[in-house]
């Protein structure tokens, strides 16, 4: 019963870690490889937040003195944070293409990264595209995100044809 109370009165907290600016991989990496409090719920990354890193903990004093003990630390931030700014940086940024049929993009991610492929159709309000193969020797039509492709010019598709020759 006295057990149930105290969980009802903790209260979990969302604080900005401040670490090393270029080093929160490898405070992570020493957060993986230890016995962290179970007081660290949870942790966000996000390589836009140079120099920060941002944990979710029911006693931060706690983590405190544990984070004490990691070269990389330097404190807790007053920044607060609201559940839309963590929306905010936890959200992939959609890159905004203007791409029209016809158009060569290269495939940076996803099963097929690295091919380059030629755009059939457009999809802007699902920012998705269909593409087809060009060195495929039967025609293959995929549907991918708009965000898993970048434009590649003529020329430079060109260019790797005749090299590749």
């Amino acid at each position: 019963m006295a057990e149930e109370e105290q969980n009802k009165e903790t209260q979990i907290e969302i604080k900005v870690i401040k670490v090393i600016s270029n080093k929160e991989k490898k405070f992570l990496e020493i957060l993986r490889n230890s016995e962290v409090p179970k007081s660290l719920i949870s942790v966000i990354y996000s390589p836009k937040l140079k120099g920060y890193i941002i944990i979710e903990t029911d006693d931060p004093e706690e983590l405190y003195e544990f984070f004490k003990g990691i070269k990389y630390f330097r404190g807790f931030s007053n920044i607060e944070l609201s559940d839309q700014d963590i929306e905010k940086i936890l959200k992939k940024e959609e890159k905004s293409l203007e791409l029209k049929i016809g158009d060569l993009v290269r495939v940076i991610s996803g099963p097929f990264k690295g091919e380059i492929v030629s755009v059939k159709g457009v999809d802007n309000e699902k920012k998705e595209i269909i593409v087809s193969f060009i060195q495929s020797s039967v025609p293959i039509q995929v549907n991918i995100k708009m965000s898993d492709v970048e434009l590649v010019k003529k020329e430079e598709y060109e260019s790797n044809v005749k090299s590749n020759s």
